[in-house]
């Protein structure tokens, strides 16, 4: 049988959350023998590993990849990308979970659509209160190209809505296709992401399914754990963010004017803070 969906889980210190995420996708209602799931093991320290090897002991189809050393959010999404087997992707958080039997419908759509994304709704909530807030951002929209997609649902706001690679499902030839993958060693990695993965595709559709449960973590890598926040740290970072921006809507130009002259005014409106040392690397 050939392998529908890799989940891709990004792991480093989540055992409190680990479980509860792993549980929602095994409970899922697709057979275990058409899905995948690619743990990684990015140099945890806790108590990870341990549930890993509990759950690999109960699930052939799962896969535990172990770095080291904590390599990064991004080096471990693009190893477990590498070796996917599946004809589509879903990248998920492993402090996280997924909605109730909602895989077989986001895959039912996905092939019978062929497409390259498939979009779906998702909901904050944090541990004390539940869920916080439910942006109903998609309806369920006929297949289009990208761009379409973006002007139609988003328009300019599209800008505010970049990152969130969890909150759909990607073509992995597609992908390849493109050269899509994350920048190692920078924080904001989704940033530029997202838009390279919807912008570029022509063939995206949106459903009006609850997939995704976003857990408000302050313990998270965007909540700062482990994290010190040098200036030096701040400023490199945003830098290669502002970069990669400002590339991607270079190379867009030819294809959409529109969206490479609104990503490039993003870049340098949130990055306006550090202008010299941005255009001095923009111009290396």
């Amino acid at each position: 049988m050939p392998i529908r969906l890799s989940y891709i889980l990004p792991i480093y210190n989540v055992e409190q959350y680990l479980a509860q995420c792993l549980d929602s996708i095994f409970s899922q209602d697709l057979p275990e023998d058409e899905y995948e799931v690619i743990c990684v093991n990015d140099g945890s320290t806790d108590g990870s590993r341990k549930i890993l090897e509990q759950y690999q002991s109960m699930h052939i189809n799962m896969q535990i990849l172990t770095f080291e050393q904590n390599r990064g959010l991004s080096a471990a999404r693009n190893e477990g990308i590498r070796i996917a087997r599946g004809k589509y992707i879903w990248l998920v958080d492993s402090d996280d979970f997924i909605g109730t039997n909602v895989t077989s419908q986001l895959l039912q759509r996905a092939e019978a659509d062929e497409l390259d994304v498939l979009l779906f709704n998702y909901c904050d909530f944090t541990d004390e209160q539940g869920i916080v807030n439910e942006p109903h951002t998609f309806a369920d929209l006929s297949t289009q190209t990208g761009i379409d997609f973006v002007n139609e649902v988003f328009g300019d706001a599209f800008v505010y809505h970049l990152g969130y690679v969890w909150r759909f499902l990607i073509r992995k030839e597609y992908l390849i296709r493109i050269g899509l993958s994350f920048p190692e060693g920078q924080y904001w990695e989704d940033t530029v992401y997202f838009p390279k993965a919807i912008l570029g595709a022509k063939r995206v559709a949106s459903a009006d399914i609850l997939g995704y449960y976003y857990r408000k973590n302050p313990t998270s890598i965007s909540g700062g754990k482990g994290q010190t926040w040098s200036i030096k740290k701040i400023l490199d970072y945003t830098i290669k963010v502002g970069i990669e921006m400002w590339r991607y809507s270079e190379e867009i130009k030819p294809i959409s004017p529109r969206w490479a002259k609104r990503l490039r005014v993003f870049a340098i409106k949130r990055f306006k803070s550090f202008p010299i040392k941005l255009w001095q690397r923009i111009k290396k």
